[in-house]
């Protein structure tokens, strides 16, 4: 029997699949979008039981708005996903469209009673210049310690997940952060951890470090998995209410069964797609380590030298960026029984007749 989903960032890359589905699970949806959002192309636009409503989650309204669509939602087996966020910018723009939006929802929630909270948050809050190279990361990799290192996407999900944390732990929520890698699908097959591309030529950042990619839809998956549970195992200590009531934080890592590494992924946007320029500047992952570590060294001693260090070449940066590791996704599979539908050559090969279709 299907239950009650609110689905923040309804519209987005991986929101629209969220909604798809859940609806497909026999869910009742009610998808969040930006007031004026054009929802015609959504895979999901003329599907049942998906109520949309326009919200501005970034608006001082937004507690208000979603306190309205969430007081009818007594049952206490309703879940809220919460996939809305952005994906660029400083940190100006991820206080007001990351972080303050996450705030709201929680004050939202908060007054109605509901406690069932899926977060999607991101692979990049781990702290990797800690790990040494080729070993594992899993959910008990500590979150990152050099936050002013890394970017303001980062620093973003690193404040969601602690706003999350405290609900959970003060208010009773019950929280799964769903934590993805790099996320590909039809139009989104470039991920910074190859490097990066100006015009015609790229650089290539590394060759043999394993990418944890997570193909959009089994993505989509997971969230749908995990907003049909409601007990959770914390990973986290939480004490109980006096009526017996207690909250719960679990963080569970997505990322695919089989990852490539770089030269592999490379092979195949070579393959399949023109995604991959033809004129390509190689740099070594050990000659990028040893060049951050010393500008590490000169920013030290010459501090006005870090407002001029690409932010690729901080030491955090680069290690989280391409430092040779393992992904575990051992909990993705023991504690929301997700499988995956597609292989990742599958997916490259799919989005490349699309985009010729088109």
């Amino acid at each position: 029997m299907g239950k009650m989903i609110i689905v923040t960032g309804a519209a987005g890359y991986i929101g629209r699949r969220i909604v798809f589905r859940a609806q497909q699970h026999g869910h009742k949806i009610k998808a969040v979008v930006r007031p004026g959002c054009d929802i015609s192309n959504m895979p999901w636009a003329r599907l049942d039981n998906i109520e949309v409503v326009e919200i501005d989650l970034a608006s001082d309204l937004a507690t208000t708005a979603m306190f309205e669509i969430m007081r009818d939602e007594q049952d206490e087996s309703a879940a809220v996903i919460h996939a809305a966020g952005s994906m660029a910018g400083d940190d100006d723009v991820q206080y007001a469209q990351t972080i303050k939006p996450t705030q709201y929802l929680i004050d939202a929630m908060k007054q109605t009673g509901l406690r069932r909270l899926i977060l999607l948050s991101s692979m990049s809050v781990y702290g990797y210049l800690a790990l040494p190279k080729n070993s594992q990361l899993d959910e008990t990799t500590p979150t990152e310690l050099y936050i002013r290192q890394r970017d303001a996407y980062c620093r973003a999900k690193l404040s969601q997940e602690t706003i999350v944390l405290e609900a959970a732990q003060m208010h009773g929520f019950v929280v799964t952060a769903l934590r993805p890698g790099a996320i590909i699908g039809a139009g989104c097959l470039w991920t910074p951890r190859l490097g990066f591309v100006k015009s015609t030529i790229g650089c290539q950042l590394g060759s043999n470090a394993k990418l944890p990619l997570s193909i959009v839809d089994h993505c989509a998956d997971a969230v749908v998995l995990a907003s049909e549970k409601y007990a959770v195992t914390s990973d986290v200590y939480v004490e109980s209410f006096a009526n017996g009531a207690s909250g719960a934080f679990e963080a569970i890592n997505v990322v695919d069964d089989d990852l490539l590494t770089q030269q592999q992924y490379i092979l195949l946007l070579k393959k399949h797609t023109d995604v991959w320029p033809r004129v390509v500047i190689y740099f070594p992952w050990r000659l990028l380590k040893l060049l951050a570590s010393c500008l590490a060294v000169f920013e030290m001693v010459w501090p006005s030298l870090a407002r001029k260090i690409p932010g690729v070449l901080r030491e955090a940066t680069l290690h989280a960026r391409i430092k040779p590791l393992c992904y575990s996704n051992a909990r993705l599979h023991d504690r929301l029984g997700w499988s995956p539908t597609l292989s990742i050559e599958e997916v490259v090969r799919l989005s490349s007749q699309n985009s010729e279709k088109r």
